[in-house]
């Protein structure tokens, strides 16, 4: 296209590439639109689902088609489909759109006329980052944009934990009416007054401190040696250590990046620690959290249940037991998906295309 860029959108089912398309056409004025032509590939993922063998490893990352599947492939991983899924179909884009596509150092080769690779994930695993700079394409993502979304999951689950909803539903499967739900034992609690204990203060973090503005609790402890003392008094949160929120709070949700110091951040040793039996929540990386020793915590009444949106790298038999507690809500990583979130990332992604148009510097740069 003379002066113009061929913009080639790679989406799915849920990232659909029409509605991205649309969405950018919308933001973008038409002095830029005037230089833009785009054309799709909509690949058929997520799958409707698949089934948890004893040996199933179910990666915490993005686990859209069997991970039995996959094949290793250098430079990439979490992704959907046959590593060749795009060989051969990005040769003529000079900007591309992608979500979980594989995008290997061997395809990123023959797109010569490739510049611009606009991520719609936060973490692009399933792009060969090292090769796509060597070969002088720039790369952008789209941090925070399921915030709003895992902060809604977050408080959702929570509160069908803690007031029996899943375990009441449940009841109606089995064509029961479970009075039993009223016993003091069983009964569910109220958030108010209780204190919260927040592991990690990012995007998803903050949006859930917003959120739980109206719940009148006691007070919302946070672990982040990475954020300001003053971004935390600005949403009015306590500073705190681990062991403090480990000895403190009623529940503890998880918000960290997994890194080699986070890994395992909840152990044994962490739940000894417990001395409130709180709700544990990991909305964020499997690596987080020891699972066999939170199991071990929920049977000995260390803990008072979980809510687990991510799972760790042991086969799915490690888990069933874990999984089958009736204080324990599993949900398969669906807590960022919402249409909302398609939006974002597709406005996101259109400011980055402008700024890249006219020469800006560009917001998320990797």
């Amino acid at each position: 296209m003379r002066n113009g860029y061929t913009v080639l959108i790679v989406g799915d089912e849920y990232m659909d590439p029409q509605v991205i398309e649309r969405v950018i056409r919308e933001t973008l004025d038409q002095e830029l639109l005037q230089r833009l032509s785009f054309q799709s590939i909509k690949l058929p993922y997520p799958v409707d689902y698949f089934e948890l063998n004893p040996s199933t490893k179910v990666p915490s990352g993005m686990s859209w088609s069997d991970p039995s599947d996959h094949k290793y492939v250098k430079g990439i991983s979490e992704y959907y489909g046959p590593p060749d899924s795009l060989k051969g179909k990005i040769k003529n884009a000079d900007i591309l759109i992608v979500h979980g596509a594989p995008l290997p150092g061997y395809v990123l080769k023959e797109a010569k006329k490739l510049k611009l690779i606009c991520s719609l994930r936060g973490g692009p695993k399933n792009i060969d980052i090292r090769t796509a700079k060597s070969l002088g394409m720039r790369i952008v993502n789209t941090p925070g944009k399921n915030a709003r979304a895992v902060a809604e999951y977050t408080l959702g689950a929570l509160l069908s934990l803690t007031r029996n909803i899943v375990r009441g539903n449940k009841c109606f499967d089995r064509k029961i009416w479970c009075c039993g739900l009223f016993k003091w034992s069983n009964c569910g609690i109220e958030l108010k007054d209780k204190v919260i204990g927040l592991i990690g203060f990012g995007h998803i973090a903050k949006s859930f401190v917003e959120l739980l503005k109206g719940f009148s609790l006691r007070r919302i402890l946070v672990y982040d040696p990475f954020q300001p003392q003053d971004i935390l008094l600005t949403y009015q949160v306590v500073p705190a250590s681990l062991e403090e929120i480990y000895e403190q709070s009623d529940i503890i949700s998880l918000h960290a990046r997994l890194n080699e110091s986070s890994k395992n951040i909840l152990n044994s040793h962490a739940f000894e620690l417990m001395q409130r039996k709180p709700i544990i929540i990991n909305t964020a990386r499997g690596g987080l959290m020891d699972y066999m020793a939170l199991k071990r915590a929920l049977l000995q009444g260390k803990v008072s249940g979980a809510v687990l949106d991510v799972f760790g790298n042991d086969p799915f038999k490690e888990y069933e037991d874990l999984c089958s507690l009736p204080n324990v809500i599993c949900t398969p990583h669906i807590a960022g998906g919402s249409r909302e979130t398609v939006i974002r990332a597709a406005k996101m992604v259109a400011e980055e295309i402008r700024r890249f148009i006219l020469n800006l510097p560009f917001l998320n740069e990797l």
